[in-house]
């Protein structure tokens, strides 16, 4: 195993196969899975990260990472099968490690946050209200008398206010802090010299009898001195070059125009200049309130996250001391989709890294390993840096090996890949990887020139569906989000029955009851009749009375339930999100004026339909017919007001950028060539992930005329066939199924005097204590919201007269009198989890009185009795010794006709 490895894992080629073979391996030679960490860009990678590596560990013996981590481990594959169990258990009970950069960076600022003078219970957020964030600025400004400063500003490079705050957030997003050196002459003076050098120039042309209509038109149409610059003929070596003035040309109108050139050159710099230092000047003061800001409501977004630690790194704790902490118990540092790292993230990890490469004595086998494919990085706008990919493995010496088996595709995709990219990436780079095909299925791919792109792609989707495509087979891939729209309304226009799935409709902000009770909150709040149509057509009411909800906007969730019990309206999955989103907000005030803030989706499971989405929300995902269209609008210029040009990891020089400016500055000339060489990259880049997501089909839908594709020089092609696998028939079968439960307790474990037990009775058993875990009181009420939850999870296992059943037992639970003695005046903890004996345990209800404890374990059947009692005594053993206090406990059966509780 070496200990210094990265692997540049193309798309398809297994990077995430990669990550759980070496995390397996360390585990396999002794690693404590406590000082692993685990990094990747996405909750869901993580959340994917825990979950594989689980499963795998748990059926190691049939796995394709075996083989791997024999070869890895040194390890024979009856040792590590032998070690497989044990270790199985400590993975599943120890501290991992497995998280977002952002996370680590969080937990990083949160055991430091007094030094950084926040909270470190600080809530997490995607969004930040940017209107507060500008009225606390301007607050400052006017407090400190630099409001005239912004103003100034503003004009020095007329733009409006709005477009220096959008500067701000670009250097706070880009944590770029730049040292003007500015050039304070007068540029006034050399405005004045640029106007009489271009006066001569017009007046010569204007009196030369040999002069066009557009020569004379050329000098006559500059209104302002800056207009210059955007003027084809400024843009000369010399104005003989120019069309419309070579029959008046003299060599005395070079020399007004050389000195035209050098004053505004002057002019344009030291303007420049002095802009910047006066940028970066206020910009502090927008910094700073910033901080302000996040301090006091204790609300961070991921860049505050980052902003705070980097603060405190670098300006308030020692490096070695911050370290020294953090580092304790880190021996290992895996991190996944290394090119999107930012220079400000490399800048945190940098330290850890310095630490595990330098490990010596105990610490010399500590391990770095990281995966990622520079053709993926689609994240610049982000700051990430794929520059750092490379960067990283020289400085530390790291051994980069090359991943180009693709697992992922068929051979004519990955074929056409090949193909279509090496040219591309030859041209930029210097080299391609070729990839093989792993799969042995031949696949589709083509390429289709139309006039109009929507009515193709109709036509392509009905294809799909007539070969026995289904809807949720099918992924299209567009470029903006705008596009989206467009798409989704022409194929449900076209399509009957169509299902679609976008970004826009698994928003949970979105959903259209959701829509109508934030109405209805509005309503509540500011009483005005324009939001009172909206919730009162949705959910069919009359009238309402709003002085029933004043007094309780303390609780949000309870007047929005109240609100929804009041006119008997049903609560589904979506809104009982929507209630748990409520509880983060103290006041309904604070509802009101954030909503627009919430980014919640829907739950995954009822997003089914053809799924439209950006190509760069679909890094990472894979589908088994992709479509891919063109550009249906043009796409927009670069509207960036602000140029960095980059040395290694610090910034060498800020520009602002100015239409013709590379005439008279040559730095600003180069920086914008490496700029637009970027761009080219990141539109290569993106067509790369867009095709690589396919499996089976790739279909590309390009337009006739300037196409976005034209990059690629694709051509029409057509190969392979769209071939369905036929699905079998899959029937209802209630035994014989190998059933994993998920809850640690032995409610659902069969014994050997038990009779066989069906996959239908193993879910009743789970739906009822999940209701019963659901409840938030042990009340009617609680329980309504409790079934409907137990329904959404469990529905598809289930009738609707095993929920009334449930509803039943738990009803009568309720009305138990031994029951309601030992909740009353008690702290209730559900579904406890304990370590006891090597064992993880689960604790139905645990009851905290305050002389002693009460442990109730829920049944639903009295089958084998003598095992449910020694199961019970054994939490009452562990609950004792654990909290020291005496622990009663019993047995609740809820059974069809009747409660009976058992003391053990």
């Amino acid at each position: 195993m070496q200990r210094l490895l990265a692997y540049e894992a193309s798309a398809g080629t297994g990077k995430t196969f990669a990550l759980v073979v070496r995390y397996l391996t360390l585990l396999f030679l002794d690693v404590n899975p406590q000082s692993i960490l685990t990094l990747t860009f996405t909750n869901k990678s993580a959340n994917e990260m825990r979950v594989r590596i689980a499963n795998t560990l748990k059926n190691l013996k049939d796995s394709d990472e075996l083989d791997y981590i024999v070869k890895n481990s040194s390890l024979s594959k009856e040792e590590i099968l032998k070690k497989q169990p044990k270790l199985y258990k400590k993975f599943l009970s120890s501290d991992i490690k497995i998280s977002t950069i952002d996370s680590f960076f969080a937990s990083i600022l949160r055991k430091f946050a007094m030094y950084a003078q926040i909270d470190p219970d600080f809530t997490i957020s995607s969004k930040e209200d940017i209107q507060e964030t500008y009225h606390k600025f301007l607050y400052f400004s006017f407090q400190l008398n630099k409001e005239k400063n912004l103003i100034e500003l503003s004009l020095l490079q007329e733009k409006r206010v709005k477009d220096i705050f959008s500067l701000f957030e670009t250097l706070y997003e880009n944590m770029v802090d730049y040292k003007i050196e500015a050039d304070f002459r007068d540029f006034r003076r050399y405005e004045k010299e640029a106007k009489k050098s271009f006066l001569k120039i017009k007046d010569f042309i204007l009196h030369c009898p040999k002069a066009s209509n557009s020569a004379k038109n050329a000098v006559n149409k500059i209104q302002k001195i800056d207009d210059i610059l955007k003027e084809t003929w400024f843009k000369k070596e010399s104005l003989k070059e120019y069309a419309y003035f070579k029959k008046c040309f003299e060599d005395i109108l070079d020399s007004y125009f050389f000195d035209l050139k050098a004053a505004l050159k002057s002019y344009i710099l030291i303007k420049e200049a002095i802009f910047l230092e006066n940028l970066f000047e206020i910009y502090k003061i927008f910094k700073n309130s910033k901080k302000i800001l996040k301090r006091k409501k204790n609300a961070l977004t991921f860049n505050d996250i980052q902003n705070f630690a980097y603060y405190i790194l670098k300006e308030r704790v020692d490096r070695d001391f911050l370290y020294f902490r953090l580092d304790s118990k880190i021996d290992h540092l895996l991190i996944d989709e290394f090119q999107d790292t930012s220079i400000i993230q490399y800048k945190l990890l940098e330290p850890f890294i310095e630490e595990i490469v330098a490990g010596s004595g105990q610490k010399e086998n500590r391990t770095f390993f990281y995966v990622g494919d520079v053709k993926q990085s689609i994240y610049r706008f982000r700051g990430g840096v794929k520059e750092l990919f490379y960067h990283t493995a020289k400085k530390f010496g790291v051994n980069t090996q090359v991943l180009n088996i693709n697992y992922r595709s068929d051979k004519n995709i990955v074929e056409f890949v090949n193909r279509v990219f090496e040219p591309a990436y030859k041209e930029l780079f210097g080299n391609f990887a070729i990839q093989k095909a792993n799969s042995q299925n031949e696949g589709y791919v083509e390429v289709k020139s139309c006039e109009d792109i929507l009515e193709e792609l109709v036509d392509s989707v009905k294809d799909f569906l007539k070969k026995g495509v289904s809807f949720d087979d099918i992924a299209i891939l567009c470029f903006k989000n705008d596009e989206i729209i467009e798409v989704e309304n022409i194929l449900k226009n076209s399509i009957e029955n169509i299902s679609i799935v976008t970004q826009s409709s698994s928003k949970l902000i979105n959903q259209k009851e959701i829509v109508a009770i934030i109405e209805f909150l509005k309503y509540i709040y500011f009483k005005k009749d324009i939001f009172k149509e909206g919730f009162k057509s949705f959910f069919e009411i009359d009238e309402i009375d709003t002085k029933k909800y004043e007094n309780i906007e303390d609780d949000l969730p309870y007047l929005v339930k109240k609100f929804l019990k009041d006119f008997n309206i049903n609560i589904n999955e979506n809104i009982l999100r929507f209630l748990e989103v409520l509880s983060r907000y103290k006041t309904l005030g604070d509802f009101i004026f954030e909503s627009h803030l919430i980014d919640e989706n829907i739950p995954a499971k009822k997003q089914k339909g053809v799924k439209i989405l950006t190509i760069h929300k679909s890094k990472g995902l894979e589908f088994k017919n992709v479509i891919v269209l063109d550009r249906l609008k043009r796409a927009k210029g670069d509207s960036s007001l602000l140029l960095f040009d980059f040395e290694g990891l610090e910034c060498k020089r800020v520009f602002f950028k100015k239409e013709g400016k590379e005439v008279i500055d040559d730095e600003y000339k180069k920086a914008l060539l490496k700029e637009k060489l970027y761009q080219k990259e990141d539109l290569i880049n993106t067509l790369y992930v867009a095709f690589t997501r396919a499996k089976n089909s790739l279909t590309i839908l390009k337009k006739d005329k300037s196409s976005v594709f034209d990059i690629l020089n694709l051509q029409e092609i057509k190969m392979g066939e769209i071939k369905v696998e036929k699905k079998e028939k899959i029937e209802k079968i209630e035994k014989d199924i190998d059933f994993y439960e998920k809850f640690y307790g032995l409610q659902n474990k069969k014994t050997k005097n038990q009779k066989n037990i069906t996959t239908k009775e193993i879910m009743f058993g789970n739906a009822l204590h999940y209701t019963l875990e659901m409840m938030d009181l042990f009340d009617k009420d609680s329980l309504k919201v409790a079934i409907f939850a137990s329904k959404n999870r469990f529905g598809k296992y289930l009738n609707e007269k095993d929920f009334l059943d449930i509803e039943k037992r738990v009803s009568n639970l309720l009305k138990n009198d031994d029951f309601q003695l030992f909740i009353k005046n008690s702290k209730l903890y559900k579904e406890i989890a304990l370590s006891y004996k090597k064992e993880i345990r689960q604790i139905d209800l645990l009851i905290e009185k305050n002389l002693f404890n009460i442990v109730i374990d829920y049944k639903s059947s009295k089958e084998n009795i003598s095992e449910h009692k020694k199961q019970i005594s054994l939490y009452k053993e562990a609950v004792e010794k654990i909290t020291k206090k005496e622990t009663q406990s019993f047995l609740c059966y809820l059974l069809e006709d009747k409660i009976e509780i058992i003391k053990v």
